[in-house]
């Protein structure tokens, strides 16, 4: 490829990127909604569960990795799970099928008041979407963080968070955004004194 297109395709991207990312601002007050949300859920001694496949799967146990361990203040450690542990979700897979490794977990792990964020870029992946059903079920809060028009995600969750992009990469760098923005807000609510580490 010629220096000149590689140059050319960066810059595209990185400009896409920023597009998309001040987007994002519109979204400002369900980012704000849904933290606080979340926030409440922990107050009141419930647990938030994430999921998604592929990219979406890091992007699950890269926010349960920020609420457990922490974001940027030094405070107790919120109890968060993902749902893309590989034993269980193999074991469930090849005794019955993938599309029910995640609302399985739902069944046996999520209470009424938990939180169940479902990620998926299209909206429309079988198990997220199986997920959330459950979830809601339960009487969780179900968060979609998605992409597009939302698919069918955005219909069956209380709230979602759609990223107004069509690209993968660039809803899931939204996605990370968002997933940041979520939990600086959840440390500031719920941990107001804590200092910055």
């Amino acid at each position: 490829m010629p220096h000149d297109d590689v140059l050319l395709l960066i810059r595209d991207a990185l400009d896409e990127s920023a597009r998309v990312k001040l987007a994002l601002r519109e979204l400002a007050p369900d980012v704000a909604r849904v933290a606080g949300r979340i926030a409440d859920a922990f107050r009141a001694g419930n647990r938030l569960y994430a999921c998604g496949n592929g990219g979406s799967a890091c992007d699950a146990m890269h926010l349960v990795e920020e609420l457990v361990a922490r974001y940027r203040r030094e405070r107790p450690g919120l109890p968060a799970h993902h749902l893309v542990d590989g034993p269980t979700l193999t074991c469930w897979s090849n005794d019955y099928d993938f599309a029910t490794a995640f609302s399985r977990q739902v069944e046996t792990m999520v209470r009424p008041g938990d939180v169940l964020v479902a990620i998926s870029t299209s909206g429309g992946s079988p198990n997220v979407l199986l997920a959330a059903q459950a979830a809601g079920a339960r009487g969780a809060l179900t968060v979609a963080l998605t992409g597009r028009d939302g698919g069918r995600l955005r219909e069956i969750c209380a709230e979602s968070l759609v990223v107004p992009a069509h690209a993968t990469e660039r809803i899931q760098e939204g996605h990370i955004t968002l997933i940041h923005l979520i939990c600086e807000l959840v440390e500031r609510t719920l941990f107001p004194d804590a200092l910055p580490g």
